[in-house]
């Protein structure tokens, strides 16, 4: 598998294939674990805390930051919107048909529509309400676990970073293009903390399902490309 290659260049087939599915585990695992100790109210402190840190001490309702920051931070978290990644999928998916790479275009929609969904059922399942402790700097409608942007953003760029490696083999075009999907989906995450509408724990349970899942569909590809 492409992903488990760059990843661990040098182990065998078997080895990478037990890489992947051994950390999508531990990420599950992991999320669980969080929610629990979210639903305790164990990390309400380290949330209150981060979220105050980064707002002004005489004011929480500013920003920390120049002015233009928050400008910026609405641009960053743009890019984790369900409406503009469904449009970028529907682009990239109609590009790799065109290619005829219709393995492909079809691990991409079905990795994006199943996640998306997923993360809705979630986000009413766990019912956790928005931060109120800092004023919202951007205007949201669902509840809050888990954070449909880190989540979503975590889905569609690693899922593409993941597909075109396929069509660009060498590796250091794999190593720019996770790194790109890391990079952006990091930004988008921070993006909602800073912008008071996300718990971290929210964006950390987030960046835990998307990549997971995202690997999850990553090693079920490779497995049916290889039959």
């Amino acid at each position: 598998m492409r992903i488990a290659r760059i990843l661990v260049p040098r182990a065998k087939a078997a080895q990478r294939t037990a890489f992947l599915i051994g950390g999508v585990s531990i990420v599950g695992i992991l999320f669980l674990w969080l929610w629990s100790e979210v639903a305790a109210g164990h990390l309400e402190k380290i949330d209150n805390s981060i979220l105050l840190a980064l707002r002004s001490s005489s004011d929480p309702s500013i920003l920390s930051g120049p002015d233009w920051l928050p400008d910026i931070l609405r641009a960053i978290t743009i890019l984790g919107d369900s409406k503009l990644l469904i449009v970028l999928v529907i682009l990239v998916a109609a590009y790799l048909v065109a290619r005829r790479i219709y393995h492909s275009a079809l691990v991409l929609l079905a990795t994006t529509v199943g996640g998306m969904a997923i993360v809705a059922l979630l986000k009413d399942h766990f019912n956790r309400p928005r931060p109120e402790v800092v004023e919202h700097l951007a205007t949201q409608y669902s509840m809050s676990f888990p954070s449909g942007h880190a989540a979503n953003s975590a889905i569609v760029y690693s899922t593409m970073a993941m597909l075109f490696t396929q069509i660009r083999p060498e590796r250091h075009a794999g190593i720019y293009l996770v790194s790109a999907a890391l990079l952006l989906t990091t930004s988008i995450g921070i993006s909602r903390v800073a912008l008071g509408v996300h718990w971290p724990s929210d964006v950390v349970a987030g960046w835990m399902f998307g990549l997971s899942w995202g690997y999850f569909w990553a090693l079920f590809a490779s497995s049916f490309r290889k039959k």
